[in-house]
Formats: C-alpha cells, structure tokens, sequence
C-alpha cells in the first residue's frame, strides 16, 4: 500500500506525494468544482502530457471522494519566459490557455530544461472545438482575472501577454491551429495582447495577424460557425438536433426567446456552411440580424446573439477582401 504526504495546497486541491516521490494525488475541496473535477483534470493532464512514459487516473477514497493521480514533476516554479514558451506548447497540443498560469508552481522547470504544466484545472478551451466546461468556467471568473494579471505583471510579463495574445487568438480566430509563429514574432505577441485589453485597435490585430496566418472563404465560415456554435453552448447543449437548456437560461434568462434565438443560430449556421462567396455569408448574417428577436434581451442579460451578430460582421469587414481570393 502506497504510503502519502502532504505536499502543498492549493486554491481548489490539496497535494499528496507518495513516499517514493514519483506521484502527486489531489484531492479537490469540493467535489463539484466543474474544473477541477478529477475525470476533467486527467483528462487534459494526458491531452497536453503525451510524451510522459506514465499516464495520470482517477481513484476514489471512500472518506473523501475522488481525486487523481499523475506523475510528480520534478523542478523547480518556472520563471517568465519559459512559462510564456509552455504557454505556446500547450495552446499547440490541445488549444488550451492555461489562464492562471502565473501562480507559483503551475509550472514547472525540470533539471533537463523542459517546462512542464502540472496545474491543469484553468486550462480552458474556447475556441477550436470548445469545450462547455470552460466557457461557463470562463464565464464565471473572467471578471476576477484582469486584477489576478496584474498582481503578477512585475514578474511574468511575457506570461501575461502570451496568455492575452492566446485568448485573443481563441476568440477571433479559432481557426489558427499552430501558434508556434508567435515565438519568432513577439512583437506580434504583444500587440494581440494588447488588442485583447482593448489599448490597441483590434482591427489592426487581426490585419497583423491575417500577414502571418492568411485567412480564407473555408477558414472564415469556421470561423463565423464557431462563433455562433459558442452562443449556442453558453446557453445549453445542443446535441441530437435538439437544444438542452442550461440551468442559467433555465431559470434567468427568457427560455421561449433564447429558443428562437437558438433555432435561427443553428438555421444560419446552416446556410453559412452553404455560401459561395464571403458576399453570401454577410448576407445570412445582415438578415437575421435585421430580425427584431436578435436584439432583444431578457431582464438580467444584454443580447448576446446581437452582440455575437455584430462580431461576425466585424469581421467581415475588417478582413481585406483580396485575401481570400
């Protein structure tokens, strides 16, 4: 039988390291934190972590439920660059964004040089394929982060931007797959980053990102699509042709508009996929927009389909049309 010990503790686990110092069990405090459920964490552990000879699993203790164990990473908290750097490597594998990671021992430096995430909970996934998990996650926090970077701006800069740059990327272009440019272009980097906070014009963003990564008619209707497609799960699932409300819209929001909104979301999406040419698309979009329901809200929420609407037709027109050509 494996004997345990305390090794640490965090804001959502508390660590155990056997006594032969090759494994790590965490235990979440609470069993229905979504993001730090155990299934969740082995999960992404393994998705990001394919080159480990040893896989991660679930357990469960009959006193304190389930946890999870990985491989101990040894080494030491990894300073700026190369966490910045892992950054980049995770986004590649599995278009995650670790978001916290800034915190001490997120990552880790080991004596071979390699940086290791071992803190797995906030690597959100909200762009390619997005995950229901992390965009209500994100939801849910995304107002506490901008103070959470600041705090560890004096010390992990390029961190911080890499993080910016990513979630810049995952929302206006989750059809970038490979972010590895972005370690030879940090000028680039920065200015997503700051488009991201809004400092610089978004717009020019993309026209700077568009020289590294050209977009075309097929990119953009994914990318449009992914747009609407996240609409549709931050209000419930869509699964079998048939929309599965979530609790938030089940009990705050206006459940006979949002399913209008839905049903035209997943008709445009329909038709987009269908478009010829990027007149087409703009077209789908400028006429459903011009559908009163698309603007309006329930008491305690703006439109987030008008808003997601207006994003999509940003696009359009911020794209130089002879570059899908």
């Amino acid at each position: 039988m494996l004997e345990w010990y305390f090794l640490g503790r965090g804001t959502y686990n508390i660590a155990l390291i056997n006594s032969s110092r090759t494994h790590v069990c965490k235990y979440p405090f609470s069993q229905d934190n979504k993001a730090n459920n155990p299934y969740r964490c082995v999960r992404i552990w393994n998705e990001i972590h394919p080159q480990l000879s040893s896989q991660a699993y679930v357990i469960e203790d009959v006193n304190i439920g389930l946890g999870w164990i990985s491989p101990y990473i040894d080494g030491e908290s990894a300073s700026d660059e190369p966490t910045a750097a892992a950054l980049l490597d995770v986004y590649q594998i599995s278009g995650r964004v670790v978001v916290d990671a800034p915190s001490d021992n997120n990552f880790i430096t080991q004596e071979n040089g390699h940086t290791l995430c071992v803190d797995v909970g906030m690597a959100l996934k909200m762009g390619r394929s997005a995950s229901l998990n992390s965009l209500e996650t994100w939801e849910t926090i995304q107002r506490k982060y901008p103070a959470y970077w600041d705090i560890h701006q004096p010390l992990m800069p390029e961190t911080i931007a890499t993080i910016k740059a990513l979630l810049f990327i995952q929302h206006n272009r989750p059809d970038i797959v490979d972010v590895m440019f972005l370690k030879h272009a940090p000028q680039l980097l920065h200015n997503l980053a700051k488009a991201y906070d809004l400092v610089l014009n978004q717009t020019t963003a993309s026209q700077e990102l568009e020289q590294h990564k050209p977009l075309y008619i097929d990119q953009l209707k994914y990318l449009i699509n992914q747009k609407i497609s996240d609409y549709i799960h931050s209000r419930g699932a869509y699964e079998h042709r048939q929309f599965l409300p979530s609790l938030i819209t089940s009990w705050f929001r206006n459940s006979e508009l949002t399913l209008q909104k839905i049903q035209h979301a997943i008709q445009l999406i329909d038709n987009i996929n269908k478009a010829c040419s990027i007149q087409d698309i703009s077209t789908h979009l400028e006429s459903v927009k011009k559908i009163p329901l698309s603007r309006q809200r329930s008491l305690f929420f703006y439109s987030h389909f008008d808003h997601c609407l207006e994003n999509c037709l940003g696009l359009i027109q911020n794209l130089n049309q002879t570059s899908f050509n």
